[in-house]
């Protein structure tokens, strides 16, 4: 599997980690450079309510399979008041990412290429999470960005597992969490055709 995505760092001020305060109220964070398999430039930034327009047009950019894989049943659309609530998250409880054009391109075109998101059980120390990909963008190591970047978070936050319901069908997903580093298990859901994964956090170093 090819390597992830290159991080690039930028001739503007440095931007702040995407595990660092990825929802703050103060001040909407910068994010950080992203370099996709073909060169490509992309930002990875915590979702923002402005979001919820191009959250949208990226919904409808997405196949019918991938729709049954991100919500677990088929949606013709991504609805207004559903995508103002995608974009406001709680995080205390959440975090949500996205990774877009570049900021070089100008606002008015800058298009949203893939998202991931978790939800905290505080109980069981874990979270839930979600990714889904651009299908002009899937093979360009963004979804593994995206998955690393949900492992510090939930880092971060002390939390000891990461882990989700995927489709059985969804082998992307599968072979994704088959190549990260760590331990991480995939085993049969509650469900049949659905595989649960478990992807333990490693601890913080000091």
């Amino acid at each position: 599997m090819p390597s992830a995505p290159a991080y690039r760092s930028a001739t503007r001020p440095p931007r702040r980690s995407a595990a660092q305060q990825p929802n703050s109220a103060a001040a909407p964070d910068p994010g950080i450079d992203v370099i996709a398999h073909d060169g490509r430039r992309l930002l990875l930034r915590p979702i923002r309510p402005d979001d919820a327009a191009a959250l949208r047009r990226a919904f409808d950019r997405l196949t019918p399979e991938q729709i049954r894989s991100r919500f677990f049943f088929r949606m013709n659309e991504l609805g207004e008041a559903l995508a103002q609530r995608l974009c406001n998250v709680d995080a205390e409880a959440s975090a949500a990412f996205v990774v877009t054009d570049a900021d070089d391109v100008a606002p008015a075109d800058v298009e949203i290429r893939a998202e991931a998101r978790m939800h905290v059980d505080a109980v069981t120390q874990s979270a839930e999470f979600a990714v889904v990909v651009d299908p002009a963008f899937i093979g360009q190591g963004i979804g593994s960005v995206l998955l690393r970047c949900l492992i510090a978070e939930c880092r971060r936050r002390g939390l000891l597992e990461l882990r989700g319901d995927v489709l059985a069908d969804n082998h992307a997903m599968l072979e994704l969490v088959r190549h990260l580093e760590g331990e991480h298990t995939i085993e049969q859901g509650s469900e049949p055709g659905v595989s649960r994964v478990r992807i333990a956090v490693p601890p913080a170093t000091i």
